[in-house]
């Protein structure tokens, strides 16, 4: 007898093994609210006009933004973890999102030219937005050429993103037991902090290159990938509550392609140093119907040729 009921205590352990085994748990993610603050990432403007294997120069500039808040809708999609199924909930006719950006920035880059083809770049973009400082870098590499009409440069880098964000989620956990019926919890989070990571650009220049000219002018068009929201709900929701306070397992994601297109004048200033005027424009496309469409952004820069 004691034998037999050693073995059922035995088997009780396992039976609650493969009843929770068989229990199915998935999770809904609405987007509620998602409020960012931080530069957009745009790709440099360089012009060749007539580089000289071995020269460094350095290349100070200033830029507004026309556009202090941009708002639209994000759908998130499915990170680490658990894979839930993902929804965008608008809390306004205009979205679920609201990005306030610098009215002003800084830059600071330097560009090495190694060959008459080929040279390396460097460099940073200093904001604030929404009370809080932003320094972003990049670098990277560039292919360019130059004849006697024309110059054209191919620039191909990374790029360290910083954006302060603040989230509102609901997730919708439903437990699917063996045995018995199925359970529903709905819990309300309310998270912030900053997503800062890396994100690769591409651009390219075109310019007349009249080295006798005073003024040439030119063209560009870029691309850069923007990291925004990336993390698991933690944090109970202050204004809704915290609901049935599942925890999470899954998280929410969201990255947007910047498209960045431009032009301008570039103006001889002697001895390889130059000033560049123009107007670049931004357009986020993975944001849904952003207002104002494409973000413009006057800017000025100084070539100093060393």
């Amino acid at each position: 007898m004691k034998t037999s009921s050693s073995r059922i205590w035995c088997l009780v352990p396992v039976c609650l093994s493969l009843t929770a085994a068989g229990c199915v748990t998935s999770e809904t993610f609405t987007l509620n609210q998602v409020s960012l603050s931080g530069p957009i990432a745009r790709t440099p403007i360089n012009v060749t006009i007539d580089p000289v294997p071995g020269t460094l120069q350095v290349i100070p500039g200033f830029a507004m933004d026309n556009a202090p808040v941009i708002k639209g809708s994000i759908d998130p999609a499915p990170g680490s973890g658990v894979q839930p199924t993902l929804n965008s909930a608008a809390t306004s006719p205009r979205g679920n999102l609201t990005w306030e950006v610098p009215s002003s920035e800084y830059s600071l880059d330097v560009q090495l030219t190694v060959a008459h083809h080929f040279g390396l770049t460097a460099g940073g973009v200093y904001a604030k937005a929404g009370g809080d400082q932003f320094t972003n870098f990049r670098g990277g590499v560039s292919f360019f050429t130059v004849g006697d009409q024309y110059g054209a440069r191919f620039d191909a880098g990374m790029q360290l993103n910083a954006v302060r964000f603040r989230s509102r989620a609901t997730v919708t956990t439903t437990v699917d037991p063996p045995f018995g019926s199925k359970h529903q919890y709905v819990s309300y989070f309310d998270d912030s902090g900053i997503e800062q990571s890396l994100g690769a650009a591409f651009g390219l220049t075109i310019n007349s290159a009249y080295s006798g000219s005073f003024i040439n002018g030119f063209l560009h068009l870029g691309v850069a990938w923007q990291p925004l929201i990336d993390y698991t709900p933690t944090n109970p929701d202050s204004v809704a509550g915290a609901g049935d306070g599942r925890t999470a397992i899954g998280n929410l994601k969201s990255t947007s392609a910047v498209l960045s297109f431009g032009g301008g004048v570039a103006v001889e200033l002697g001895r390889g140093n130059r000033a560049l005027l123009g107007v670049r424009g931004a357009q986020l496309l993975d944001i849904n119907s952003p207002a104002p469409g494409p973000v413009w952004q006057p800017f000025v820069e100084f070539v100093f040729t060393l």
